[in-house]
């Protein structure tokens, strides 16, 4: 992240790649959204992006980065996922 700017970036391209604009994702465990704000992006106005983080600050932080980009797509949840 310090050297180039970017978080995982050859992960998030690949999902990216995975995932067809207007598309939906579920990242569970999405801490401050690395991955959630570029697939966001990708997927577009029209698509989804379900953002799972169970921690209140970190999820405070997660919702703060989706607002910030102005990310229509982002969808945040409060919770942890398992059984």
């Amino acid at each position: 992240l310090i050297s180039d700017g970017h978080w995982n970036r050859h992960e998030a391209r690949l999902l990216s790649w995975l995932l067809p604009p207007n598309g939906v994702a579920v990242d569970a465990g999405a801490n401050i959204g690395g991955f959630t704000l570029p697939l966001a992006r990708h997927v577009g106005n029209d698509g989804e992006v379900h953002a799972f983080e169970p921690f209140r600050m970190t999820f405070q932080m997660l919702t703060a980065n989706c607002a910030l980009n102005g990310l229509q797509s982002c969808y945040t949840h409060q919770q942890a996922l398992g059984s």
